[in-house]
């Protein structure tokens, strides 16, 4: 044993570069997994502190909650203080505020929120006064955090005991949000929490115990989030059993983080098990490098009296030698790798190093073996036969298994976070291993094929075809090799540009245009975006709900989308976020009906006087004006809204002052009369608090001339009408009856053309199944349906989620005004920028989401960075070694041919011909390969990004992942890789034969 041991040794000593290659090999197979664990690390932490980052102030913070008085409660106020304290170090390291509060006071008429706070002085700043020094029962100053100081305030809190004796402000929002204050009410503090509980004062008032801290990123990165939610949740029991307190923690938006984090760490295993099977490869190419002269040897071992398991057994201890050299190296490699990668993310490199090394144990350990096992495989027993018996076998497998990993379905996120189906992320090793199979059975009959097409003065092609054929081992192996690293070169980047475009699609899908603008949290729709000027366009977006009856009793509720049709065209990656073989111009144009102009009040009109008579005054009557048809809307007027005006009984007339709009005239799109506020009050009482039921408000109005400002306007009333014939019109007069049952009765211009117009829309393939002979009726409450006429279907719509209806919101608000006038846009998409809107928007108060900025973040994801980076290594490196594969080819041709050559330059071939051979035979390599693996990477991408439905952050995508090809980087990165493996190769073949005198060929087996 010692002695074939030691001639293992010697074997690799005396062929140190070709082994070390190998080596060099398993070290970079050993390295992928390290580093994919570290990078999986370091893309949790980069996602965590993101997380937490972006949570609101509220949601940022640790709140410990315990009501003074419950009677669960045990301990001293100081034994309760340190217990909490000490359970939520646990959790932060940060510092904590504890304070105690009262509710909500109204003292003479001031309301107020009273409280005292541990070292006020370090959680506040003072403005103004000095720092409270006192705190007695009878006594107890204070400072007014924040606004609201006032000498009402002062006064009214002095007759609870309370002085106030300077402003300060807060230096965290813990201080407002642990006393509870609301919004707009004083916040008046003590510089002790147990001091201010001993005002006597407020003895018998409510009062309750918070400690408020930080959410600590340091402290969840260093645990991980499920061992940190963990602790939060033992911290909250050991908190409710002992002190009666409950605890406040964002597990939930640390979980959800999580879940994308595994998502994604599984995904970097994947992309690490690619790379790590490429290298093998890689390792195989090596080791087919060492075969000739190992052959050689043992055969002189066994001639010597060696058996061939001895000889086996030697060639596998230096295998394996090599292998753990290899696996040493890459254990290093992977270790600094995973140091590097985790700068800033808070980790120490040290302990990033251990736990990738600690993670990437099983995998690597097994990949060292594969590779051992495989390089003896080739060393011993790799003929031409066993060879293709070997190949079709594997081909054949990894063919089943991708064809039924593709009948599988798709993996989502959830798919992937549950390690649901490991066939269908695996999909990608198995093609790029099918694929490096299929080219290298392809090889040899290829190469015969093509040494019949060549021409016969193509000497050296010939030579070079003959020579490679009837030794294919090399070429097959670097072929099936090349193969596979030009698919996963070709798969990665065009998935890496799918990912990118991705997120793009996905903020063109939550914001069509440049911005969106909404209303702030708990405020009223906007009826005009601020700043909006020259160059900036603005569309009303309306919104609401619609019932379709799909079968009786069976009714579907549809987010209806009136927008308008001029938007359409402008709307950003319009193919790919909707999925319409339609463009969008197509279907604006189906959108658009033509509508007849709404009568005019002339320009600068204020006041608006309708001769009328049968007024009633327990009636409401009003008409809905807006800025005339077609002019394009400013942010200095209501875009496209429609106002109410109330009129007024006045001197047989109705009165009312219009709305400035801007400049230009104005459009009256409705009449209506409703129940007064007095009236419906008085009718609902006596209905609901009587025994009997009410008559019906009901009357006649004649309208007649129309005055703005006292002028006769021009005026027709003849085209008006209104539900169920209740309005005569002529030119100069509207008979206009109702009966008024909780709703309101309108009239409307040319009300007998829009009754009878359908609405074009375009729908979801669901909603459209809804219909009946291409009609929807889209009911919007119990007094408003419409017609709909289904002009298109279209898989998805921008910023909307499943079933939608789609339509032009001139004509769908015309529609509307016929029963139900005043429905205004609920948001507006804005297109173009200034600066003065951008600073508008900025102190507006409204909700503002913008492309650019939704596409920025989507794409500084930690999560999709790290998906994106390891693409781009896995790419970059199946580049490097498949060049350096390459160059292997022309050497090992050289070497292993040189009996050939020597003959053939023996026998007069001069040298520059059959340095040529040695390139032609790296070409018959790339020329199988490269269409084979760029045709292999374009597939793969395509089913790929199809089956593995998960976007760059780890998340299921809105709209789905759609492959590009248009990546420029990854085209010209093959070509050059190839490029340079080609050159190499070539200067390799350049500097061969060129000595004085041909060389016979020698045979080392020393």
């Amino acid at each position: 044993m010692r002695v074939l041991v030691s001639l293992a040794f010697r074997r690799l000593w005396h062929q140190r570069g070709r082994w070390g290659l190998f080596a060099v090999g398993v070290a970079l197979v050993v390295a992928i997994p390290v580093t994919t664990a570290a990078l999986a690390r370091s893309v949790d932490a980069r996602a965590v502190r993101r997380t937490i980052a972006a949570l609101s102030a509220s949601d940022r913070e640790l709140t410990v909650s315990q009501e003074t008085d419950s009677v669960q409660r045990r301990g001293t106020s100081a034994s309760n203080n340190a217990d909490v304290r000490r359970q939520l170090s646990r959790l932060s390291a940060l510092p904590v505020v504890r304070e105690l509060a009262f509710r909500p006071l109204v003292v003479a008429g001031a309301a107020m929120t009273l409280g005292g706070a541990d070292q006020l002085s370090r959680w506040t700043r003072l403005t103004s006064g000095r720092a409270p020094a006192s705190c007695t029962p009878t006594r107890c100053e204070v400072l007014v955090v924040g606004g609201g100081d006032t000498a009402a305030l002062r006064r009214a809190a002095i007759q609870v005991g309370v002085v106030v004796v300077g402003v300060a402000a807060a230096r965290t929002p813990a201080l407002a949000a642990g006393a509870g204050a609301q919004p707009g009410t004083p916040l008046l503090l003590a510089a002790s929490a147990d001091e201010i509980a001993r005002l006597s004062a407020l003895a018998l008032f409510s009062r309750h115990l918070v400690w408020t801290g930080a959410v600590d990123a340091d402290r969840v990165v260093a645990l991980g989030v499920q061992r940190w939610v963990a602790r939060a949740a033992d911290v909250s029991a050991v908190l409710a059993d002992r002190d009666a307190a409950t605890i406040d923690a964002p597990t939930y938006q640390l979980q959800a983080i999580e879940i994308r984090a595994d998502a994604s760490a599984r995904r970097l295993a994947l992309l690490g098990g690619f790379a790590a099977v490429l290298l093998l490869g890689f390792a195989v190419v090596a080791a087919v490098g060492l075969r000739r002269d190992g052959v050689l040897l043992n055969e002189v071992l066994r001639r010597r009296g060696a058996t061939a398991g001895r000889t086996a057994a030697a060639t596998a201890v230096q295998t394996a030698a090599a292998c753990a050299v290899g696996a040493v190296a890459g254990f290093v490699l992977g270790a600094t790798l995973a140091a590097a990668v985790s700068r800033g993310t808070g980790l120490t490199g040290l302990g990033v190093a251990l736990h990738a090394v600690e993670d990437a144990l099983v995998p690597a350990a097994l990949l060292t073996v594969a590779t051992a096992a495989v390089g003896v495989a080739v060393l011993l027993w790799a003929q031409a036969r066993t060879v293709g018996r070997a190949l079709d076998v594997i081909v054949l497998v990894c063919l089943g298994a991708a064809v039924l990993a593709a009948a599988r379905g798709s993996a989502s996120a959830d798919g992937l976070s549950a390690r649901a189906d490991p066939l269908i992320p695996a999909l990608p090793v198995l093609s790029c291993v099918a694929a490096g199979l299929v080219a290298a059975r392809l090889w040899a009959p290829t190469m015969r094929v093509a040494e019949r097409l060549l021409p016969h003065r193509s000497l050296a092609g010939r030579i070079a075809l003959v020579g490679a054929v009837r030794r294919p081992l090399r070429p097959v192996a670097t072929t099936a090799f090349l193969t596979a690293a030009i698919t996963s070169v070709v798969f990665a980047g065009a998935y890496r540009s799918t990912l990118l475009a991705n997120d793009a699609d996905q903020a063109a899908f939550q914001v069509p245009l440049e911005r969106t603008v909404a209303p702030g949290l708990g405020k009223p729709a906007p009826t005009s975006v601020p700043g909006a000027g020259k160059g900036v366009d603005v569309y009303p977006v309306l919104r609401t709900a619609a019932s379709v009856t799909r079968l009786a009793g069976v009714v579907d509720s549809v987010p209806v989308v009136a927008v308008d049709a001029a938007a359409l065209p402008r709307m950003a990656r319009w193919s790919r976020t909707t999925g319409a073989a339609e463009s969008a111009a197509d279907v604006a144009r189906q959108l658009r009906r033509p509508l007849p102009a709404l009568p005019k009040l002339p320009a600068g009109a204020r006041v608006l006087t309708i001769d009328a008579t049968g007024a009633d005054p327990q009636t409401s009557i009003a008409v809905w004006v807006r800025a005339a048809d077609g002019r394009p809307a400013t942010g200095g007027r209501r875009a496209g809204a429609e106002q109410r005006v109330d009129l007024r009984i006045r001197d047989g007339a109705l009165v009312g002052k219009l709305p400035d709009l801007g400049a230009g005239p104005l459009s009256v799109a409705a009449f209506g009369v409703a129940e007064g506020g007095d009236y419906a009050t008085h009718h609902e009482h006596a209905i609901n608090e009587g025994n009997s039921d009410q008559p019906l408000l009901s009357g006649r109005l004649l309208l007649g001339a129309v005055r703005t400002d006292g002028a006769i306007a021009p005026w027709s009333w003849s085209s008006w009408g209104a539900a169920g014939g209740a309005a005569t019109a002529t030119t100069r007069t509207l008979r206009f009856a109702y009966r008024l049952s909780g709703t309101t009765a309108v009239a409307a211009p040319d009300y007998a053309a829009a009754q009878a117009a359908e609405l074009p829309v375009v729908v979801d393939p669901g909603t459209a199944l809804d219909a009946h002979g291409g009609e929807l009726d889209l009911r919007l409450d119990s007094e408003t349906s419409i017609r709909a006429r289904v002009v298109l279907t279209m898989p998805r719509l921008p910023t909307t989620s499943g079933a939608f209806v789609l339509a032009d919101r001139a004509v769908f608000q015309r529609l509307v005004d016929l029963s139900e006038p005043g429905r205004n846009a609920t948001e507006f998409w804005v297109a173009g920028s200034s600066a003065a809107l951008t600073s508008a928007l900025a102190h507006s108060g409204l909700a503002v989401a913008s492309r650019a900025v939704v596409q920025a973040r989507l794409d500084d994801d930690p999560i999709g960075e790290g998906a994106r980076l390891l693409l781009a290594l896995v790419a970059l490196l199946a580049l490097a070694v498949a060049a350096v594969a390459l160059m292997l080819t022309v050497v090992g041709e050289r070497r292993d041919g040189a009996g050939e050559l020597y003959a053939w330059e023996a026998d007069g071939v001069r040298p520059r011909l059959l340095r040529r051979v040695l390139a032609v035979r790296a070409l018959t390599v790339v020329a199988v390969a490269a269409p084979i693996g760029v045709g292999a990477g374009l597939l793969l991408a395509r089913i790929g990004t199809r089956l593995v439905a998960v976007d760059a952050a780890g998340t299921s995508p809105r709209p789905a992942l759609e492959v590009s090809l248009g990546s420029a980087w990854s085209v010209l990165a093959l070509v050059a890789g190839v490029g340079a493996g080609l050159l190499a190769g070539w200067a390799v073949a350049a500097a061969a034969l060129r000595e004085r005198h041909p060389v016979a060929a020698e045979v080392e087996l020393r």
